[in-house]
């Protein structure tokens, strides 16, 4: 406990930082408040509002720690929980950001910020018809109060409602006319209604108030091109490149945002501005053909998206060299350059989510992808000798991932070569990702020979250089010095620069694992090495490799520095009660497809205790299209969603230990079974429902 003298002191110093905070002097303040502290390091006021200067200078993770410290005394406080959710939310923490927003309402129904944040929230979770709510109510207490009239216009355009949303877009902008942001996503809104001369008025009022704003000049230009104007386009366009020399990578990286968070419309339109602003972008010339969601809203958009898939790489095939091989004529240096660093930009990934038989596409994707390896190194698409065994007799075996330390992969493959008969096999190990730790020391320690080759710094744009070619050659020419008789990939298809080495030939018998358990579809993958009783009769007709089913489910765990944990977290410290039935569905939300949503639902009408436990995406945004779709399904069985359903931020390893031990059930995807989620649930003796 503090003296009092000192609280006094520190009330004082409290009073002078917020004087100076009320002035924007915000420096000024926290030098006060931290005085404050030094006089009394626990006083909740300075915690406080010491919290709130560095939420308001960005650093949101530190802030949340001084929240936290204030969080006992000053519960009852709704400015102070306003200000903690504010400062949780930007910290990616949605799920205790909501909790506090609503208490912050709960002690102050018409708390504005309060209001603000949980809806910009909601937005994030797409639950729209919530965010438009709350911004009404923002309206209804404060109609001047332009930015939430901005948000408004935004959630009734989520829920369709364009001609609603054009009302509030230009409600925001009569309030404040300088909303840019309101000017721009109106003018995108009359453009998709076809009302060019709405469009070209408000996007040209957003580039004369932000004569460099990106968005509105290639907005310009598409306006021009819907007109016909040509001519107009290329000025737009070329402003747009002198605005930001970065412009084609800027909406590069946005797509692949907008396609993590499943807005495929978004994304694809974010490539093709990439595209206009630098044709030669391969990252989105690949990506706008390739990408795919890591959800969908609903069951008919797995077949939409397929066919896109599908169609979009007959049109990579047909942009690339159709005969390339190790004896064919070789293509430009730049255009096999630049095939190498588009097929290297991101993979196929959720293909495999979505629940088919994925041998034909991944075949056509793997032959297009061995043609441009091909076509740039084709002295790593020639067969490979088998070479004579060391003078002791030992096979030399490799094993190769990017994931070679704290990560699921390295758990579940990197057993097999720790226990290899080292009378009988030299291994091999090599780490192609960036990070290395703890756990990569001590698979190190397992192998005769290590090497850690991480990849170079993505290459952008159209004349790039090529880093990656030149890291892709050297990797391959150490792996094809080792003079290996067996290489395994661990797990292809998961990182985009591995993928490419597995389209190579670097030693005579090539195998893939199941860090990823899904057919390769490569001609240089010879063998797929799964378990005997994972694989079902007839399993074969899966994979393009031949299928080698190893005893029992193929693995051996590796659980370095596994130790028992005598003093679990308790149910309560989960927000669990004593009689709820907990079932645990922590799989990756991509894993959870819409055929499959109606199972929760009827699992709470017959078991009105049931609360389902999910983990969200490590970025909160985009796990909106799973939590949107859930929502629905328990309202199509008169249920609420949020009664049923808790949404956990990403947990460290031992707290999802410890939600483990504090469940009852581990409810399974049906669709995709867990990996290290299900020996998680069997280690914690947590009972399994998968079928």
């Amino acid at each position: 406990m503090n003296p009092p003298a000192k609280t006094g002191e520190a009330r004082a110093l409290i009073a002078q930082g917020l004087a100076h905070h009320r002035a924007g002097r915000i420096e000024d303040a926290a030098r006060l408040y931290r005085e404050a502290l030094g006089r009394a390091p626990l006083h909740p006021g300075a915690l406080h509002y010491l919290g709130v200067v560095l939420h308001q200078k960005g650093d949101s993770k530190a802030a949340v720690g001084l929240f936290e410290k204030a969080e006992t005394p000053l519960g009852g406080n709704a400015g102070f929980h306003a200000n903690f959710g504010a400062a949780l939310k930007d910290a990616d923490r949605w799920e205790r950001a909501k909790k506090h927003l609503r208490r912050a309402l709960a002690l102050g129904p018409d708390h504005e910020e309060a209001l603000f944040n949980l809806g910009l929230i909601l937005m994030g979770e797409r639950d729209h018809q919530g965010a438009a709510d709350l911004f009404g109510r923002v309206l209804a207490r404060d109609p001047a109060q332009a930015d939430a009239a901005y948000q408004l216009g935004r959630a009734l355009a989520g829920l369709g409602r364009g001609d609603a949303a054009v009302r509030a877009y230009r409600e925001a902008i009569r309030l404040d006319p300088a909303q840019a942001d309101a000017r721009l996503d109106l003018a995108e809104a009359e453009l998709a209604a076809g009302r060019t001369e709405g469009a070209d008025e408000a996007a040209r009022a957003a580039a004369a108030l932000a004569p460099s704003n990106l968005r509105a000049l290639v907005l310009m230009a598409e306006i021009c091109a819907a007109r016909g104007d040509a001519g107009a386009r290329r000025s737009w366009l070329d402003k747009a490149r002198a605005a930001e020399p970065r412009a084609a990578e800027i909406f590069f990286d946005a797509g692949m945002d907008w396609a993590g968070a499943g807005a495929m419309i978004e994304a694809r339109r974010a490539f093709r501005r990439s595209l206009a602003l630098d044709p030669g972008h391969v990252q989105s010339w690949w990506a706008l053909h390739r990408a795919l969601p890591a959800a969908y809203a609903g069951a008919e958009d797995i077949d939409a998206c397929r066919a896109r898939f599908e169609a979009g790489i007959g049109v990579l095939e047909k942009s690339a060299k159709p005969d390339a091989g190790p004896d064919s004529p070789p293509d430009s240096d730049e255009e096999s350059a630049a095939a190498l660093i588009g097929l290297a930009a991101d993979t196929n990934f959720f293909l495999a989510y979505q629940e088919r038989n994925d041998r034909d596409l991944q075949v056509r994707y793997g032959r297009l992808a061995s043609r441009v390896v091909a076509a740039r190194f084709p002295e790593f698409a020639r067969e490979v000798p088998v070479p004579g065994p060391e003078a002791d007799g030992r096979l030399r075996v490799g094993f190769i991932s990017a994931y070679f330390r704290l990560h699921s992969v390295a758990r579940l493959c990197a057993g097999w070569f720790e226990k290899l008969d080292r009378r009988r096999f030299e291994v091999f190990g090599y780490l192609t990702g960036e990070t290395a730790d703890g756990v990569t020391r001590l698979i190190g320690g397992q192998c005769d020979v290590f090497r850690h080759m991480p990849p170079p710094v993505p290459a952008q744009g159209r004349n790039p250089g090529d880093p990656f070619g030149e890291w892709f050659e050297g990797v391959c020419r150490a792996v094809a010095a080792d003079r290996l008789h067996v290489l395994v990939f661990t797990d292809v298809g998961m990182d985009p620069r591995t993928f490419c080495l597995a389209a190579s030939r670097l030693a005579p018998v090539q195998a893939a694992g199941i860090g990823h358990p899904v057919t390769t579809g490569l001609p240089t993958m010879d063998y797929f090495l799964s378990g005997e009783l994972i694989e079902p009769e007839g399993a074969e007709a899966h994979y393009s490799e031949k299928l080698v089913r190893l005893p029992n489910i193929s693995l051996r765990l590796f659980a370095p520095g596994a130790a028992p944990r005598p003093n679990r977290r308790p149910r309560a410290g989960f927000g669990f009660e004593n009689d709820d039935v907990v079932f645990l569905c922590s799989q990756s939300l991509f894993k959870y497809t819409p055929r499959y949503d109606r199972i929760y639902p009827a699992v709470a009408k017959a078991i009105p205790s049931a609360r389902f436990v999910f983990i969200r995406s490590s970025k909160p945004e985009d796990s909106g299209v799973f939590l949107s779709r859930l929502a629905r399904a328990f309202a199509a069985e008169g249920l609420e969603r949020d009664r049923f359903c808790r949404f956990l931020d990403n947990l460290s390893p031992a707290k999802f230990g410890d939600l483990n031990h504090a469940a009852d059930v581990f409810l399974d995807t049906p669709g995709w079974s867990g990996g290290n989620t299900t020996h998680e649930a069997i280690s914690a003796g947590l009972p399994i429902v998968t079928l």
